[in-house]
C-alpha cells in the first residue's frame, strides 16, 4: 500500500497537478490574487457573466446594468465593497473601496498601509510609491500628523502595480469631508480600451 501511494507521489503529473492545485486554492483565498485580471472577471466580460460567476453579497442596485457591487472581506479592513464596471456590456475597469467603521481618518492611513502590504505580498514591489503634498514639503510620519494632512487635503497617498493585463493604482486622498480609499484596476488590452 505504501509503495503504491509513493508511486503515485513521485508520478511528475501527478505532482504538477498538485502544484496548480495549491496555487489556484492560493489565488482563490484572497480577493485581491488575481488568477482573473479583476475579482473572479477577465477584462471584456459580460455583466451577466460576471453576476453568474460572483458568489458574494450584492449590493448592486436594482436594475443598473453598468455596474455590479459586492460586499468584499478583507483581513484588518472595516469595510470594503468590489466595483466591476462595463462599456457595451464588456467589463473595462474594477475599484476595491474601502472606509472604516466608524470614520477614522487615522484608521484609514493604517488600512492603506494594510492593503499596500497586502498588495506587494501578491505583486512584489509597488512600481510607484509616492506621498504627493500640496506644497511639496515632507511631511512628520508620524499617524497623528499623516491624518492631519489628510484631513486638511494636503496628502494624497498613492503607490500602483502592473501585471501583464492589468494596471492597478492604490490610493487614499480626501475627498469633500472624509478619506477616499480605492484601489482602481483598468486594462491593458488596447481592445478593451473605455472611450474617452
Amino acid at each position: 500500500m505504501n509503495y503504491w501511494i509513493c508511486s503515485i507521489l513521485n508520478n511528475s503529473k501527478v505532482q504538477r497537478l498538485a502544484t496548480r492545485l495549491c496555487i489556484a486554492l492560493v489565488c482563490v483565498a484572497s480577493p485581491l490574487s488575481f488568477a482573473t485580471d479583476f475579482g473572479v472577471a477577465t477584462w471584456g466580460m459580460s455583466y451577466d457573466e460576471i453576476k453568474q460567476l460572483e458568489t458574494r453579497s450584492n449590493l448592486t442596485p436594482f436594475g443598473e446594468t453598468d455596474y455590479l457591487v459586492y460586499v468584499v472581506e478583507l483581513p484588518n479592513i472595516d469595510s470594503a465593497r468590489i466595483v466591476y464596471q462595463f462599456q457595451n456590456n464588456q467589463l473595462i475597469e474594477g475599484r476595491f473601496i474601502f472606509e472604516t467603521i466608524p470614520l477614522n481618518i487615522a484608521r484609514s492611513i493604517e488600512q492603506y498601509r494594510n492593503v499596500s502590504m497586502l498588495m506587494s505580498s501578491k505583486f512584489g514591489a509597488a512600481k510607484t510609491n509616492e506621498t504627493i503634498t500640496n506644497n511639496g514639503m515632507p511631511l512628520n510620519s508620524s499617524l497623528a500628523s499623516l491624518a492631519q494632512a489628510l484631513a486638511a487635503d494636503s496628502v494624497i497617498f498613492k503607490s500602483s502595480w502592473q501585471t501583464p493585463t492589468t494596471r492597478l493604482v492604490h490610493q487614499l486622498a480626501w475627498n469633500t469631508d472624509k478619506p477616499h480609499h480605492q484601489i482602481h484596476y483598468t486594462t491593458l488590452n488596447k481592445n478593451i480600451i473605455p472611450a474617452m
